[in-house]
């Protein structure tokens, strides 16, 4: 890439943040005409842009700019005053200006087109005169669609160009750089104070990553030696290789992380276009706008909420005569919130309209003929909205440019559940809809869970597993039952539906029960929760996701592949196709729940508690909403950080707690045939793990604890479950004991685990 293609480049970037940047002025402008800085900002930027684009003799675009200038520059003046119209015109011409970019873009030429009717309508409106448009006007029917983009400009004319003016180069960083500064409080600094950021090329990010990507499997297939040579250097390099692949990764990570307020920031001019043409007013609030996933993942997103903001405004939200009449405000509220939830972006599109025609919905079902008048009838409100996302399902009968087309929410489902995240709709009657997606970080590395299966290893992604149970068939209360062609088992009095791992891989093959234990991982897939039994269990590590080849595009069950550590490859299981394969979502509906665990479920005087035993067969409880998950770690993995002791767990470092060494009576805590249990709570940004002796079950005992006196360090108290005394530790006592003895590193955010108090 030459000088030339450099100055370009960095033309377009620049042009693309200025256009994003005025979309956004512009709605706040139309908000508050009267902003005589937001007016001034708009006209320097189109200002920038026009003599950015006369020095790289992009004719068209400079025309449109200078039109644009015109018009502003009477606004700004006083000689105008702005109203829809202009708004529209403006807008219009910006959405010009962005498909000229995306030309140049594309070929490095200014594609070619006739703008003499625009150019003619803006400045007569900057002569005051007047234009006979309709102010509800399409955004769409006011852009021209470029199939394919030719140009011919004379390329020594441009290069002539760059040679003269190189010098103002400067120009269009410096004014955009200046309208930041101008429209967001951010603090001046001197420029030696801060370092330039670098702009990076996507494509070499890409590259980066997936050499990443390779160390880890690399680095996956040489931990497994350390076990077998007991070579004390060769594991002391292993380990360094360990952590500096993992500080790489996740630094890469980082890198590619971006808010997704960038993604945002393109929403108030959409908003401001559909509810335009709908007739509606609408409000938009944004949360969460700091909110950080990967790069790849907000492209992917893009499409999927521009189509449910337009859904939410052209379906759910009510018209204002509407809403005044139902005593609510003219302007409808439209939210879009985000944030971080058990190692996923919860995505959430909000609104206070009338909520979703559940009435119009079973119709339409009877119209298409899905189903008969009667067993539509019977169809519940969570029931008809699965109907949504069927291919070609719409409720409305005229096609506008907003609806009917018969491209709708299966699609948005569809690239969903291709970034392996999920969807859900929320829309009590009358209340307004939420639509709640559920995203993963990142698509090129994640945490799995490593299971056998008819001599092959799969992989379940650790965000799916809610807990892992070992099921032996001998004793009376672990049988199997089946309930209407369902398999289940009672876990804590609750019915679970069991699907097995080799039944799905095979679907003429049954799975015969016998006297053997079942190993069993309970999943969560949407509102489904079921367990999938499988042959093995193994570990959890990170593993590199690679896309499925084409011929196995079409295979249910799998999402994507892996390399694990001894070479083999391992498909990673769709757990949500599996569920879907399964019907499970309408199966689970007729489980009933037992009244037991009906009952347990409504004792306000009773708390979950997670059983496990100290060395000396001590029997002890920690409150099961303090933890996070439980873990099995190797004790050869645990390293030094001064006197505590450290382990590498799931790309953290996890603080070690051996809990017997702060209770009285109790004794050190140490790993059977060198495996450790771990319980990890929640004790906010710091991640510790408490090591134990044996992890049992949860049980439900009652609240109210009895307080030894005087009391015991780090017992909050003791219950009765039936007829054995259990101890419930005094996690935050534990906690500020192990501070005292081993110096002062707190961890941040310690909650008050005393929920008796």
């Amino acid at each position: 890439m030459d000088s030339s293609d450099d100055i370009l480049l960095e033309f377009i970037l620049e042009a693309r943040e200025i256009l994003d940047r005025l979309d956004i002025d512009f709605v706040a402008l139309e908000k508050d005409i009267s902003n005589e800085k937001l007016i001034a900002n708009i006209f320097r930027a189109i200002h920038t842009l026009k003599g950015s684009s006369g020095f790289f003799a992009f004719k068209r675009l400079e025309k449109i700019s200078h039109a644009g200038e015109s018009l502003l520059g009477k606004i700004r003046d006083g000689q105008l005053r702005l109203d829809e119209i202009k708004t529209n015109k403006l807008l219009e011409a910006l959405d010009v200006l962005r498909e000229l970019i995306e030309g140049i873009e594309a070929t490095k030429l200014e594609p070619p087109g006739d703008d003499a009717q625009l150019i003619k309508d803006l400045l007569i409106l900057a002569s005051g005169g007047e234009l006979v448009i309709s102010t509800a006007s399409n955004p769409e029917t006011l852009l021209p669609k470029v199939e394919s983009i030719t140009g011919h400009n004379d390329a020594t004319e441009m290069s002539q160009g760059l040679m003269a003016h190189s010098a103002q180069t400067l120009e269009l960083t410096n004014a955009s750089q200046q309208i930041k500064e101008n429209s967001s409080n951010i603090e001046h600094v001197r420029s030696g104070e801060i370092s330039a950021p670098v702009k990076v090329n996507l494509e070499v990010l890409d590259k980066l990553m997936n050499l990443v990507g390779e160390m880890v499997l690399a680095r996956n297939r040489l931990l497994p030696f350390t076990n077998q040579y007991l070579d004390l250097n060769f594991s002391s390099a292993v380990r360094n290789i360990d952590l500096l692949t993992l500080e790489l990764q996740e630094r890469m990570m980082k890198i590619r992380m971006q808010p997704i307020a960038q993604l945002w920031s393109k929403f108030p001019r959409l908003i401001r276009d559909v509810s335009h043409e709908c007739g509606k007013n609408v409000h938009l609030i944004q949360e969460g706008g700091d909110t950080e996933l990967d790069k790849s993942l907000i492209d992917a997103i893009r499409d999927p909420l521009v189509h449910l903001i337009r859904n939410s405004i052209d379906h759910s939200i009510e018209l204002p005569q509407a809403r005044i009449a139902a005593g609510k405000n003219e302007a409808a509220t439209l939210a879009l919130r985000a944030k971080h939830e058990k190692g996923m972006v919860v995505i959430e599109i909000a609104d206070d309209g009338a909520g979703i025609n559940y009435d119009l919905i079973r119709n339409r079902v009877v119209d298409k003929g899905f189903l008969d008048e009667a067993a539509a009838i019977r169809l519940t409100d969570s029931e008809l909205i699965d109907y949504l996302f069927l291919p070609g399902f719409s409720t409305k009968s005229v096609i506008t440019n907003l609806s009917g087309r018969g491209v709708g929410m299966d699609v948005v489902k569809n690239n969903i559940t291709n970034i392996g995240g999920s969807i859900e709709i929320f829309s009590p009657r009358g209340q307004g809809t939420t639509v709640r997606l559920k995203i993963p970080l990142t698509l090129a590395i994640i945490p799995a869970l490593i299971v056998g299966c008819e001599n092959e290893s799969y992989a379940i992604p650790q965000v799916s597993i809610l807990e892992l149970v070992k099921l032996d068939l001998s004793l009376e209360e672990n049988s199997i039952e089946d309930f209407y062609g369902v398999k289940v088992f009672r876990l804590r009095e609750k019915l679970v539906p069991l699907l097995f791992l080799s039944e799905r891989l095979d679907a003429d093959k049954k799975e015969p029960l016998g006297d053997a234990a079942l190993n069993i991982a309970i999943l969560q897939a949407n509102d489904v929760r079921f367990g999938l039994v499988v042959d093995k269990i193994f570990n959890i590590q990170d593993v590199v996701v690679k896309p499925l080849d084409s011929f196995l595009k079409g295979v249910p069950n799998f999402s994507g592949a892996t390399l694990l550590g001894n070479g083999r490859v391992a498909l990673i299981l769709d757990i949500d196709g599996i569920a879907a394969g399964a019907d499970l979502a309408a199966k689970s509906q007729e489980i009933p729940v037992h009244p037991a665990y009906e009952a347990s479920e409504m004792q306000s005087e009773e708390v979950a508690m997670l059983l496990f035993d100290l060395a000396g067969g001590h029997r002890m409880a920690i409150p099961l909403d303090l933890v996070e998950r439980i873990a099995s770690i190797d004790e050869s993995e645990i390293q030094k950080n001064g006197n505590r002791e450290v382990v590498h767990y799931s790309n953290e470092i996890m603080h070690l707690i051996r809990v017997g060494e702060y209770i009285d009576g109790t004794q050190t805590t140490r790993g059977v045939a060198g495996t450790l249990p771990v319980i990890i709570p929640r004790v906010g940004s710091g991640l510790i793990g408490l090591a134990v002796q044996c992890i049992h079950d949860i049980v439900f005992v009652s609240k109210h604890l009895h307080i030894a006196n005087p009391p015991q360090k780090g017992i909050a108290g003791c219950a009765l479950l039936d007829d054995l005394i259990i101890n419930v530790i005094d996690l935050d006592e534990i906690l500020v004991m192990r501070n005292m003895r081993d110096g002062p590193k707190p961890y941040p955010e310690v909650i008050d685990v005393n929920v008796w108090h």
